[in-house]
């Protein structure tokens, strides 16, 4: 098992890579120990300082005991056990009166890909704040569960951390009671104990393990209540190494957390914070957080029984969140349908009206509709088009859900096809005077056809023979829409 000691001096090594701090000249004592910790020191005073070093809101966090293996509940001899499928790690085995084992409660939990698994909400704070995010307090602790059940009147920070590894015997009526939420967010859920507040770095020798001689016993945090396990204070008084700057909560002025900050769980997890958030790790919480494949999204959604609306309301949110796909969808419907969603082209040929088979606000053809699913190769209706409500060209005309859908859908086949070819190598590239930027490429693709797109690209047909049927050219859309953010409805095309 992890301890405090050991997650510290790991979170020690990533800050002096991540911020580039090299131990360089002589040694100033004898004792090249006595230098390292003197250099530690001063490297963790000066990164504890910073306030863009802090912990905010949504921070990436774990647990040294947190799994993402499945769990199973299972009868053994007219018992039941707990069985994590880790390392074949194994509970106790209970007995559990008044219920049978035919009961359907007794199913494998699976820890479910929930966003705030691991999530450190910031619930406190009041003014004080970074990247449009406010401050992490020791106060952040409180878990989701005693805010459901009205054992706290507090807001809750932390909601699940997985599935835990320590299975015991009584664990299985604690989690049976919570059955649902067991398998929405994972066993934690239901059993973890927090302590009151986090622990910070009271200084740095008790970061390096250094507390000037005196011995402080592990505490035995198995058998005591979370309010009574001690926190280490060693006997510093250097006051410069005692640096965590406090924030304003709704409780009164509160230490930060940084990086080296550690919460222990009664049951014998230390949770610790993996990303703060913001400076280095801020990339790596936009990609942990930010980054869903928007297509398995509303796939997923479209499995639920209002399956619909849900979409309806996430395509909402997505255009919201992202103005550059919204700024690029309106240039390209003006280009297509004139905006309108009932839009179909017809032409008049020999005293007959021909209509177009191109449909909608974004004029989509056979063609893609066969490319993203919603038709076969016969070019009939899918079960993802019936799914929309959509089982002829009616009733996609008047479905404004099914379109939306359809065009995000065609925009990410475009840019597969684009990668499939090489064609993002010329990003950044320009030519006539036009830089060629993702989105515009992409607009490109769409309306003259990434095909002839890549042959403009490896000169196999020159780049004024490069446009639509109306005549405009691939060179004339790639300006117009170039040089929008598309970025979140990209995300999981290689």
């Amino acid at each position: 098992m992890s301890d405090t000691k050991t997650i510290r001096e790991e979170k020690i090594e990533e800050i002096k890579e991540a911020e580039g701090w090299e131990c360089q000249g002589q040694y100033a004592a004898k004792d090249p120990k006595e230098f390292e910790n003197q250099y530690i020191a001063r490297m963790l005073a000066d990164y504890i300082g910073e306030d863009n070093n802090y912990v905010v809101d949504r921070a990436v966090i774990s647990c040294s005991h947190m799994s993402r293996e499945k769990v199973e509940i299972v009868w053994t001899e007219d018992k039941i056990s707990l069985i994590l499928r880790d390392g074949n790690k194994v509970g106790d085995c209970v007995e559990v009166p008044n219920i049978s084992k035919e009961d359907p409660l007794f199913d494998s939990y699976y820890l479910p890909n929930d966003e705030e698994i691991g999530i450190l909400h910031a619930v406190h704070a009041l003014e004080q704040s970074d990247v449009g995010l406010p401050f992490a307090t020791v106060i952040d602790c409180t878990c989701q569960r005693d805010v459901d059940e009205g054992k706290t009147q507090d807001s809750a920070s932390i909601l699940s951390l997985g599935n835990c590894s320590i299975l015991r015997g009584s664990d299985i009526q604690e989690i049976e009671k919570r059955k649902d939420k067991a398998v929405k967010y994972g066993t934690c859920y239901c059993l973890m104990k927090p302590v009151q507040e986090w622990i910070n770095p009271f200084c740095m020798e008790s970061v390096m393990g250094d507390y000037r001689g005196i011995n402080i016993p592990k505490p035995d945090i198995f058998n005591m209540s979370p309010s009574k396990i001690p926190q280490p204070k060693p006997q510093c008084k250097v006051i410069s190494h005692h640096k965590t700057m406090e924030w304003s909560t709704n409780q009164g002025q509160k230490e930060g957390l940084t990086m080296l900050s550690t919460l222990l769980c009664a049951r014998g997890g230390i949770i610790s914070i993996e990303f703060s958030g913001q400076s280095i790790s801020r990339k790596y919480t936009e990609m942990i957080m930010d980054e869903i494949n928007v297509k398995e999204e509303i796939l997923r959604l479209l499995e639920e029984e209002n399956g619909l609306q849900l979409v309806t309301e996430y395509l909402e949110k997505v255009k919201e969140e992202n103005p550059g796909y919204t700024e690029f969808l309106e240039l390209l419907a003006m280009r297509e349908g004139g905006g309108d969603y009932s839009s179909r082209r017809q032409t008049e040929k020999e005293g007959q009206i021909i209509l177009s088979q191109f449909l909608g606000r974004y004029q989509v053809g056979d063609m893609t509709l066969k490319q993203i699913g919603f038709k076969d190769t016969e070019g009939h209706w899918t079960e993802l088009a019936e799914s929309l409500d959509v089982k002829s060209e009616d009733d996609f005309l008047i479905n404004e859900t099914a379109q939306e859908v359809a065009i995000l859908f065609a925009l990410r086949w475009d840019y597969q096809f684009i990668l499939s070819n090489g064609d993002d190598k010329y990003i950044g590239s320009t030519i006539a005077g036009v830089e060629i930027t993702e989105s515009g490429m992409i607009a490109s693709g769409h309306l003259i056809g990434c095909n002839d797109l890549h042959k403009a690209f490896n000169g196999e047909i020159a780049w004024s023979d490069a446009k639509d049927g109306l005549g405009t050219s691939a060179l004339e859309y790639m300006k117009e829409m170039g040089g929008l953010n598309l970025r979140e409805i990209l995300v999981g095309i290689e």
